[in-house]
C-alpha cells in the first residue's frame, strides 16, 4: 500500500503540474478534499483547481522532481522541486521570462485512492525573489 500511495502522488504531480492536465484533479483529488496552506488557510478541491490552473497559466517548461518520499500509515511526505520558466501574468505581475525553481514540502492523506487530505508548505517567497518583486535577504540587509 504504501508503494501504491507514492505512485498516486508522483502521478498527481505528474498530471496536475507538468502536462497540465486540470481533469485530472477529479481522478486524483478526493471531491471533499481539505487543503490546509503556508499562513494556516484550509480550502476545498476547486479552490485546489483554481491555484493549479494560476500555475499553468503562469508558467511554461514545467518540471517536478520528487526529491524525497516518505509513508507512514495512510500519508506520504513528499519533498519536491519545481522548474519552470514565467511566461504568462500571475497576481498582477506580467510574465518576466524568467527561470524559476520552487522547493516544497508536501504530507498528502490517502484514502480510497485518492487524496483527501493535504499540508503544504512551499517557498512562494523565493519564486518572488527569482522574478525580481522581492529582495533577497542580503539585498535587503537581512
Amino acid at each position: 500500500m504504501s508503494e501504491q500511495n507514492k505512485q498516486i502522488l508522483r502521478k498527481t504531480f505528474e498530471e496536475l503540474l507538468v502536462r497540465g492536465n486540470l481533469s485530472g484533479i477529479d481522478d486524483y483529488i478526493a471531491s471533499d478534499f481539505v487543503g490546509h496552506d503556508n499562513s494556516g488557510g484550509i480550502f476545498g478541491r476547486d479552490e485546489f483547481r483554481m491555484g493549479v490552473a494560476e500555475v499553468i497559466d503562469a508558467f511554461s517548461d514545467r518540471n517536478v522532481s520528487i526529491e524525497d518520499q516518505l509513508v507512514e500509515g495512510d500519508k506520504v511526505v513528499t519533498r519536491w522541486k519545481l522548474t519552470a520558466m514565467h511566461t504568462g501574468p500571475i497576481r498582477g505581475m506580467g510574465p518576466t521570462g524568467l527561470p524559476v525553481a520552487m522547493m516544497g514540502i508536501s504530507i498528502d492523506r490517502i484514502a480510497g485512492g485518492k487524496v483527501v487530505e493535504s499540508w503544504e508548505v512551499t517557498d512562494e517567497a523565493g519564486v518572488m525573489r527569482q522574478l525580481g518583486v522581492m529582495p533577497s535577504p542580503v539585498e535587503a540587509g537581512g
